[in-house]
C-alpha cells in the first residue's frame, strides 16, 4: 500500500490536502470520490508515493499541506517564508526579547533575542543542506560533468534521511557508468538496491534499471525493461506512459499508439502530464506529420521549461522535447527557428540525447557534430 499524496474539494466547496492509503492509482481515484471529494488530483504515482513517511511532530495532514508547498515553490526563498509562517509568534517575542535588550542596554537580551530569532531559519539550513547538493548533483549530470557529480555524491547519500536520494544518485551514477561503456559494471553496480525497491513498489527498480540501458544506448534493452517495469506494477499509469514512450521513440508505432490511448490520464499526476504530450508528438513526428506533433511538442517542451526553472532534474526532459521539437520546426519549413531551439539545449542533448534523435539532427544540419 501506498500513501499517496492528492489534493481535492470536498462537498462544502473547501479545499482538501492529504494521504490516501491505496494499492494503485485507480483504487485511490476511487477510494476519494467514494468520500464525495470532487476535482481530485494525484499528485504522486504510486511507486514514490512508497516514501511519504509524516515526520516527527506533524500530523499527517500537516505534512500533506508542506509537501504540497514544497513541490509549488521548492527555492530556499519560499522555504525561509514558510518557516517565518509558521513562527510568527516565537519570531516577534524574539524581536520584543532584542529590542527590550537594546532599550535597557542588556547586551545579554539582545544576543538571546538574536540567537533565538536565527534558530529556526538555521534549522532549515542545516535540514536543507542535501537538497542543496543533490540539485547541484543534478545540475553537473544534465550537463555532464561527471568529476562533480562523483564528488557530491556521498554528501547526498550520507545526509538523506530515507533511501529516495541515495538510490536516485546511485542510478545516476551506473548511467555515468554505462555512458563511459560499462554497461554489466553499471548493472552490477545497482543489485544491491533490488531488493528494497522492489519492497517499496514492483517495478520501480527495473524502471530506474531501463534508464541505464538508455545511457549505453541499448535501447532493445530499454523497451524491454520499461515493459517488465509496467507488468510488475499492475500497469500503473505513469509506467505505460514510459513505455509507451520507449516504443513511441525506438519501438512499433502503433503499439505505442495503443499504449498512451489506453492510459486514464485522471490518474496521472501533474509532473506526468506533460509527458503525455511528449509521446503523442513523438508519435506524430514518426507518423510523417510533423505540422500536427508542433502544437503536442511544443506544449510539452514548455511545460518541462517550466519544471526546470525549479529543478535540474527536468533539463534532460526538456532537452529531449526540444530536440524532437526542432526536427519538427525543420520538417515545417522553418529551419533558422529550429535551429535556435537546439541551440539552446545543445550541452544536454549531446550528453543524454538519444543516437537516432542526434543523428537525424545533424543530418538536418540542426545540431553539429561533437
Amino acid at each position: 500500500m501506498s500513501r499517496i499524496l492528492y489534493r481535492a474539494t470536498a462537498a462544502d466547496g473547501n479545499g482538501v490536502t492529504d494521504f490516501v492509503e491505496a494499492g494503485s492509482a485507480a483504487e485511490a481515484m476511487r477510494l476519494l470520490i467514494d468520500r464525495g471529494l470532487n476535482d481530485v488530483v494525484l499528485l504522486q504515482s504510486p511507486g514514490l508515493a512508497t516514501f511519504n513517511e509524516t515526520p516527527p511532530g506533524l500530523t499527517p495532514e500537516q505534512h500533506a499541506r508542506l509537501r504540497v508547498e514544497v513541490m509549488a515553490k521548492p527555492g530556499l526563498v519560499a522555504a525561509m517564508r514558510r518557516v517565518a509562517t509558521r513562527n510568527v509568534f516565537p519570531l516577534a517575542l524574539c524581536v520584543a526579547v532584542l529590542c527590550a535588550g537594546a532599550w535597557l542596554h542588556e547586551a545579554s537580551l539582545v544576543v538571546a533575542g538574536l540567537a533565538l530569532f536565527a534558530y529556526p531559519f538555521a534549522m532549515l539550513f542545516w535540514k536543507r543542506r542535501h537538497l542543496s547538493h543533490y540539485q547541484r548533483l543534478a545540475k553537473a549530470y544534465a550537463l555532464g560533468h561527471w568529476d562533480e557529480v562523483r564528488r557530491l555524491a556521498p554528501k547526498v547519500k550520507q545526509a538523506s534521511s530515507n533511501a529516495l536520494l541515495p538510490w536516485d544518485v546511485d542510478v545516476r551514477l551506473a548511467c555515468i557508468e554505462a555512458l563511459e561503456g560499462h554497461l554489466e559494471a553499471a548493472l552490477a553496480s545497482l543489485e544491491a538496491w533490488r531488493e528494497p525497491m522492489t519492497a517499496k513498489a514492483a517495478g520501480m527498480f527495473e524502471a530506474r534499471l531501463a534508464s541505464v540501458y538508455f545511457a549505453a544506448r541499448d535501447y532493445d534493452g530499454y523497451q524491454r525493461l520499461m515493459d517488465e517495469a509496467a507488468e510488475l506494477s499492475g500497469n500503473d499509469p505513469s509506467r505505460l506512459v514510459d513505455v509507451a514512450m520507449a516504443h513511441a521513440k525506438f519501438g512499433d508505432l502503433h503499439h505505442a499508439q495503443a499504449i498512451l490511448a489506453g492510459i486514464d490520464t485522471s490518474l496521472l499526476p501533474p509532473v506526468a502530464q506533460p509527458f503525455v504530450r511528449f509521446v503523442n508528438g513523438v508519435i506524430l513526428l514518426r507518423d510523417n506529420r510533423p505540422d500536427v506533433a508542433l502544437q503536442d511538442l511544443q506544449a510539452a517542451r514548455d511545460e518541462f521549461l517550466r519544471m526546470s526553472l525549479k529543478s535540474p532534474s527536468a533539463w534532460a526532459a526538456m532537452a529531449a522535447a526540444s530536440g524532437y521539437l526542432a526536427l519538427a520546426l525543420a520538417r515545417c519549413d522553418k529551419p533558422e527557428l529550429a535551429q535556435q531551439v537546439v541551440a539552446d539545449v545543445l550541452p544536454m542533448l549531446r550528453v543524454h540525447g538519444e543516437k537516432p534523435l542526434i543523428d537525424m539532427l545533424q543530418s538536418e544540419v540542426l545540431q553539429p557534430a561533437a
